[in-house]
């Protein structure tokens, strides 16, 4: 089955000239030159531009959580190049070109430690005051709705409630860009809608999101979509304002 490509040059989003996130030719192999080489990105053309929220949908094994690695600079592609802000990447590589954060689909805690201190943590490194770090952390977890869990262990929260403070993990850095992989996956509906309003409220504040997921619903309200299909890009379109 041959498959449209998207690219800089005729991409049904060609954002602005200088695109925030841009992937030319990209392709994913692992294991190359091997019995166990699998391609799990063909030829992937896509820009990102600053400030939208992009759903990238795909079924297990599409190449969409590849995809989020590469856009996180946590592996290189084999094939193509990643830019990030018009600077081409690789990596390992420093993310001083641009503050991404990423809210893993399996968020690590340390799971004796206190919700807020779990999320401080990071801030150590920054040489914050302690003080401020306590601040910054109450100030996210009041965004979340967690306030009254600051003393709770991870341990001690339900799905939905880890969450939101993986998303609150994630902002404490003040980031540019949020990748999330898969954050309503294994989620009743009401928390299911609860994190969706969650990352819409992110967006609005400015924060470019894209989101990783297999549900075609939750998707399908994000402000574009873009669905993979063994490796490629079969689907890029702008949908309307969700409610």
């Amino acid at each position: 089955m041959k498959y449209p490509v998207y690219n800089h040059h005729n991409s049904l989003h060609a954002t602005a000239s200088r695109p925030l996130m841009r992937l030319e030719h990209v392709s994913k192999i692992y294991s190359p030159g091997t019995a166990q080489q699998y391609r799990a990105l063909q030829d992937i053309s896509l820009e990102i531009g600053r400030g939208e929220f992009v759903g990238i949908v795909g079924t297990s094994g599409s190449g969409k959580s590849t995809l989020l690695r590469i856009l996180s600079c946590e592996e290189p592609p084999t094939e193509g190049t990643y830019y990030l802000k018009e600077r081409p990447m690789s990596a390992p590589q420093p993310r001083h070109t641009c503050k991404i954060a990423v809210i893993p689909q399996y968020c690590a805690f340390f799971e004796n430690l206190p919700v807020w201190e779990n999320m401080a943590a990071s801030l150590k490194t920054q040489h914050i005051p302690p003080a401020q770090r306590r601040k910054r952390t109450f100030a996210l977890l009041d965004r979340v709705g967690l306030t009254s869990c600051a003393e709770h262990t991870p341990r001690q929260l339900s799905g939905g409630q880890r969450q939101r403070v993986a998303i609150a993990q994630a902002l404490i850095q003040q980031p540019e860009v949020l990748l999330a992989d898969e954050p309503t996956s294994a989620l009743d509906p009401e928390n299911r809608e609860s994190i969706f309003r969650l990352l819409q409220q992110v967006h609005a504040a400015g924060v470019t999101v894209v989101m990783i997921t297999h549900d075609m619903s939750i998707a399908e309200r994000a402000c574009r979509l873009v669905r993979i299909q063994q490796g490629h890009i079969c689907e890029d379109r702008t949908l309307p304002v969700s409610a």
